[in-house]
């Protein structure tokens, strides 16, 4: 007796095709009137970017409207570039910093695939210590050595999301600051905690540079402020 797998052949090539179409999808993101198009490192990652950004959401108009054709805009801790093509497409330059290579390699294919001019480097800001984030570790550098040293811009407009490192980071950046006009921080109490500091005390340091410090998004225990001077 012979049996006929011919359907159920048919049937798993269908589930097979929507899987290669559902890995193969970009998010199509707008906000206002920047529309960029995002690519995760896989399937898995671009849900959890788009789940992030939703909490985030106030952070991205933010942004948007913040930024001018003027500006120098840097993405610390750009991840897969989400903000660093919202940024490019407003900015007059932008610089992005990502320690994580497969996602330095994203952010750069984010960028290529909006057509927009954005220089993208694989380095984490902080104290000069090696540094473990999510079981990986990696060096990091003093953002005014790094600035001298590759003579780039200083920013107007950076964004900052670094996992617990932004006390250290922030240490290393008198020069870089400069010229900086607003600055957007993802707080994260217990990865501070890990390196010896805590978020009123970051807020108080943010105060000393000459910022003020408002909330914009709190989704525990992270938050998300915006500094201006």
């Amino acid at each position: 007796m012979s049996i006929d797998f011919s359907g159920t052949i048919r049937h798993h090539r269908k589930k097979l095709d929507r899987l290669r179409y559902a890995l193969s999808q970009r998010w199509e993101l707008t906000v206002d009137d920047v529309s960029v198009d995002i690519a995760g490192t896989d399937l898995l990652h671009l849900v959890n970017t788009k789940y992030n950004f939703r909490n985030e959401l106030p952070l991205g108009e933010v942004l948007v409207s913040d930024i001018e054709p003027t500006d120098i805009f840097w993405d610390v801790g750009a991840d897969v570039g989400v903000y660093t093509c919202l940024g490019a497409s407003i900015a007059s330059q932008t610089f992005a910093f990502e320690p994580a290579p497969l996602r330095r390699i994203q952010t750069e294919k984010n960028v290529v695939i909006n057509d927009l001019d954005a220089e993208v480097f694989e380095i984490g800001f902080g104290d000069g210590d090696v540094w473990e984030v999510e079981g990986t570790e990696f060096p990091t550098e003093i953002a005014d050595e790094f600035q001298r040293e590759r003579e780039i811009p200083k920013p107007t407009v950076m964004k900052m999301d670094i996992e617990g490192g932004e006390y250290a980071a922030l240490e290393g950046m008198t020069d870089v600051l400069e010229d900086l006009r607003i600055l957007y921080v993802e707080i994260h109490p217990e990865m501070l905690a890990e390196r010896g500091h805590d978020a009123a005390a970051l807020r108080r340091h943010l105060e000393t540079l000459g910022f003020a410090v408002e909330e914009l998004v709190e989704h525990k225990p992270q938050q998300i402020v915006r500094c201006t001077r």
